[in-house]
């Protein structure tokens, strides 16, 4: 069985589509961070939704979820706000 580990996706979509393409996989474990920065943040969650065995909330899709500060570094803060 081949398992796959992602995290920090930021809804980069091509560069997830590019990792999914290039590894095969059984199972799907995603550490988090689906969401900020990146311009599909809706089509990474839907695929996540329908594709991860398991998959962790990050401190970005703690944030968009709560609310709440992501806590990015001081210079990231700003984008991951808008972004968000």
């Amino acid at each position: 069985m081949r398992v796959l580990v992602i995290s920090d996706l930021h809804a980069n979509l091509p560069a997830l589509e590019a990792v999914l393409a290039a590894e095969p996989y059984d199972r799907l474990i995603v550490g988090g961070d689906l969401v900020a920065f990146g311009p599909h943040p809706a089509e990474v969650v839907d695929f996540v939704r329908t594709h991860a065995t398991v998959a962790v909330r990050g401190n970005h899709d703690h944030a968009l979820a709560y609310e709440a500060d992501a806590r990015s570094a001081p210079a990231m803060q700003p984008l991951a706000e808008e972004t968000r």
